[in-house]
């Protein structure tokens, strides 16, 4: 396998695992709203650190987290490939293209349910993937990127 598709799916697998660091704030009192959802995991962004950059670029901190507990355990198999036993949920600092409709994780945490840290990376250079119609990334890129268009503040909870 290329490197490019390698990093291609590895990107991927972070992506279904949003994961944040914190930054220069606490992210654990950050102002989580909800995003979307997928088959198992629950998506949240930080309303209150959303980083609208030139270029329609925005830098948003998400969190994923398991829909359920029996979510949590069925998703364990698979995601022991590339994470640790312990995982719980993440955090993960994206930067979302509206334009080019891509997407590159640039900061990546794993916790486990004492909320303790896990793991954690930091991406020196991400490689922006492009969102597929439909996909997961494309409904968080579009949630987002309608931030900055409807310049309104989003409504908490769901």
């Amino acid at each position: 396998m290329d490197k490019r598709r390698f990093f291609s799916k590895f990107y991927f697998v972070l992506l279904t695992c949003l994961l944040m660091l914190s930054c220069s704030k606490d992210v654990n009192s950050a102002d989580w709203t909800y995003c979307c959802k997928s088959q198992e995991t629950k998506y949240y962004y930080d309303a209150e650190s959303i980083n609208f950059l030139p270029k329609n670029i925005i830098r948003v901190w998400m969190i994923t987290i398991p829909r359920s507990g029996d979510e949590r355990l069925s998703s364990i198999p698979e995601r022991r490939k590339s994470y640790p036993a312990a995982w719980s949920y993440e955090k993960a600092l994206l930067e979302i293209n509206c334009i080019d409709n891509t997407w590159s994780i640039l900061a990546l945490t794993l916790y486990n349910d004492k909320d303790k840290v896990i793991q954690s990376t930091k991406s020196p250079k991400p490689y922006p993937e492009y969102a597929e119609p439909d996909s997961t990334p494309d409904l968080i890129n579009k949630t987002i990127c309608s931030l900055k268009d409807s310049k309104k503040k989003p409504q908490k909870g769901r």
